[in-house]
């Protein structure tokens, strides 16, 4: 029974990787080429643009198609590779574990991924790419892509005509997605165009976008009581009607009701009605300290009273010897906070190790002095009793010690201070 037991686990631990693998998305990954010298701009803005919509990439049939014949051909491959070291060896006991398990057919492949690869301008292979798809289609093979993305400038004088292709190994030509013109290679004007078109070229129509400009801070957007998660101020829905629910902290909710057609790219510039906070006060722990808003000087006193604050709230706290505070207030809280700051030696781990050491030099000179006096007495009634200078040593060895221990004290204060300090606001 224990022998079955530990083959049932073997077998397992062989066939869980390829259980893995099936379960694995499948990368369908698009090579950006550029054809053209100084074009470099717009390929990093192109790369830029098709990332955003990356996580809507949709696949259309002969896509998926062509990815699982190349993933499963290389996972066949591999699996042969293994079977050939197994029979090198000779190892009968992974021999009998390849034979027995199966590989994934390509049918099992649902799950897939887009990745973008960005192929920096050269002169011999643009070229090729240019005069001829069959260079094209030994790229693509030889570097194990899927797809490419052509960026081809041509120059008029002060304008320049952008064309931007896609080919695919089974297409008898690129297919151009974007033909416009720019002047004075100002590519970045055409950034909104370029935008529909590369969403349309990844969302394939199953897809709709929404841009929200975010004028407030900590705008939020739900739908049916779902917070939405933005991509870069982007929201992907698919094709229908919504109602939109804007919410940001010290503003009214504002609903928006909206209809989608596939590929369509919508653009809000909501605007939400401000409600009127409760006055708020902040005390420095620290004394007089300055209050500061982004960059100007707002007060500087033991407090700064805010009357009808808008958050989210950043302020500063400032002041000479103390570190820094940047205070971060998301939403309303009660009437007053108050801030505690904290001294430079302790904002630092060389200036808090010089004040220790400092600190030490001290107890050992205090130590020292002391000895010095005891050993001063102890003497003073072994030998000679009736010198003066005795006298002396006793009262200037004794004086110091006290004077070091009383400094002691005062320094072990001080450290117990910057030790208690805190960082953090209430």
């Amino acid at each position: 029974m224990a022998k079955s037991s530990r083959w049932a686990l073997v077998l397992l631990l062989c066939l869980l990787p390829y259980s893995l693998l099936s379960d694995a998305k499948v990368p369908f990954r698009i090579g950006i080429v550029a054809l053209s010298p100084g074009s470099e701009s717009l390929q990093t803005m192109v790369a830029d643009v098709l990332r955003t919509y990356q996580d809507v990439f949709v696949l259309h049939e002969e896509q998926r198609n062509a990815v699982r014949e190349k993933e499963q051909m290389q996972r066949q491959l591999s699996w042969e590779k293994e079977l050939y070291n197994a029979y090198r060896g000779p190892d009968e006991r992974r021999i009998k574990q390849l034979t027995a398990q199966s590989i994934p057919s390509i049918e099992s492949f649902t799950s897939f991924s887009v990745q973008y690869e960005e192929i920096s301008y050269n002169k011999e292979l643009a070229s090729a790419f240019l005069h001829d798809t069959q260079a094209m289609d030994w790229y693509i093979s030889k570097h194990n892509l899927d797809s490419l993305i052509l960026l081809e400038v041509i120059s008029f004088d002060d304008f320049q005509r952008v064309i931007i292709s896609n080919y695919e190994r089974y297409f008898l030509e690129p297919e151009i997605l974007f033909d416009k013109l720019v002047q004075h290679s100002f590519f970045r004007s055409m950034r909104g165009q370029l935008e529909e078109t590369l969403f349309r070229f990844s969302a394939k129509g199953e897809w709709s976008a929404v841009l929200i400009k975010r004028s407030l801070a900590g705008l939020e957007v739900f739908i049916e009581g779902k917070r939405q998660p933005l991509h870069q101020d982007l929201l992907f829905l698919k094709p229908g009607e919504y109602n939109l629910l804007l919410s940001a902290v010290s503003h009214a909710n504002k609903e928006i009701a909206i209809s989608l057609e596939g590929n369509s790219l919508l653009v809000l510039d909501p605007s939400l009605e401000r409600i009127p906070q409760k006055s708020l006060t902040l005390i420095s722990n620290q004394g007089l300290v300055q209050w500061s808003k982004k960059g100007t000087l707002l007060d500087q006193g033991l407090s700064i009273t805010l009357s009808d604050p808008q958050y989210p709230l950043v302020l500063t706290v400032s002041k000479q010897g103390f570190q820094e505070r940047i205070l971060h207030i998301d939403a309303p809280v009660s009437k007053s906070l108050s801030v505690t700051m904290q001294i430079n030696e302790m904002a630092s781990n060389t200036l808090l190790l010089s004040v220790q050491k400092d600190f030490y030099k001290r107890l050992r000179n205090t130590i020292l002095l002391f000895g010095a006096y005891v050993g001063c007495t102890a003497l003073s009634q072994t030998f000679d009793k009736a010198n003066p200078m005795w006298q002396i040593g006793l009262v200037t060895s004794s004086s110091a010690a006290l004077v070091s221990l009383t400094a002691l004290i005062f320094e072990l204060t001080s450290y117990a201070n910057l030790a208690t300090d805190g960082a953090s606001y209430k």
